[in-house]
């Protein structure tokens, strides 16, 4: 606001001091301190309905306005918002845990004892084919010699 107008500006140019206008359907561009506001923040916090805030509550940037027209102060821009410091904190857990890394582990040699399984199966088919085939054919000659629908001589 300059001269006592808004003016509109890139999100990335707002300071914190800074006084905004934010009209219904817009997203909060940085974490304000608010007059009256209605937003939906469920992205960032998980609430499943639109929230009230009253005056100097806390929007967050992200947020999505649900009810009219607010006036806030810019209290934190960039990663030193809500959404920024939830980005930090993600990425700086980036590491494995102990747990992770066994069932990945343990993962890894149930998958190499399948494969290795498999080869083994595939190897011994062709080998023990004619057996399982000769045993097979006098199993049916049998079976047709009982129901009298094989004569041998």
């Amino acid at each position: 606001m300059r001269d006592g107008k808004f003016e509109t500006i890139d999100a990335a140019k707002l300071v914190p001091g800074d006084i905004v206008k934010i009209r219904l359907g817009q997203i909060v561009p940085a974490d304000c301190a608010w007059d009256y506001a209605s937003i939906d923040q469920a992205a960032l916090t998980g609430e499943s309905l639109p929230v009230t805030k009253k005056v100097g509550d806390e929007a967050y940037s992200g947020s999505i306005v649900k009810k009219g027209e607010m006036t806030g102060v810019v209290i934190a821009t960039g990663s030193n918002t809500f959404f920024g410091k939830t980005a930090k904190l993600v990425a700086s857990a980036g590491g494995k845990s102990p747990a992770q890394e066994a069932m990945f582990k343990i993962g890894n040699f149930l998958i190499i004892v399948a494969v290795v399984l498999a080869v083994i199966m595939v190897a011994s088919i062709p080998v023990a084919m004619p057996t399982v085939f000769s045993i097979t054919l006098a199993l049916g000659a049998l079976n047709l010699s009982k129901k009298r629908r094989l004569f041998l001589d």
